[in-house]
């Protein structure tokens, strides 16, 4: 094969701070609890010690400000707040925007929707006797989607001694 190379310059720009949102759900409904944080880092991935605030603007779908938290101050790079939506809302992509002290600019897209959770079916298969005298008790519990996608959980099993008179 042929040997080929190139040589480029390349022009790195240093940023003064990485911002980061998480949220602590996908999606919410009305009437549901945003919460949220805003993590502002160095170069290194450490926080921030030269910012002490930052600029947060929430606007629902229609761009009406709903919130805004001016001089948000960062504990040790943090900030965190919530905001409990009302139960009739514009449905759709909110934005949540933040602004650091130095013009860095980061947003985040908000899904609000009235989502329904999936329909699912639990079956639970035993033995058809059981006994007093039998030890250990076998079930097989499986639940699964309509779509037939498994449900992932914990399950909690409380028996009761039932005591059937047959006289």
């Amino acid at each position: 094969g042929k040997k080929v190379s190139r040589t480029t310059n390349l022009q790195i720009i240093k940023k003064p701070a990485v911002i980061q949102i998480q949220t602590d759900k996908p999606i919410y409904k009305p009437g549901d609890t945003i919460k949220f944080r805003i993590l502002v880092l160095n170069q290194e991935l450490k926080p921030v010690t030269k910012l002490k605030s930052v600029n947060v603007k929430l606007t629902d779908s229609k761009r009406n400000l709903i919130r805004e938290w001016t001089y948000g101050k960062l504990d040790n790079g943090v900030f965190q707040s919530q905001l409990e939506l009302a139960n009739f809302v514009p449905l759709g992509s909110w934005n949540l925007k933040v602004t650091a002290n130095d013009g860095e600019v980061k947003q985040k897209s908000i899904n609000v929707s009235e989502y329904v959770l999936p329909k699912h079916k639990i079956s639970i298969k035993s033995p058809k006797i059981v006994t007093y005298k039998d030890q250990h008790l076998e079930l097989i519990v499986e639940a699964m989607y309509t779509f037939g996608k498994p449900i992932k959980g914990k399950l909690t099993l409380t028996t009761k001694h039932l005591v059937i008179n047959t006289n």
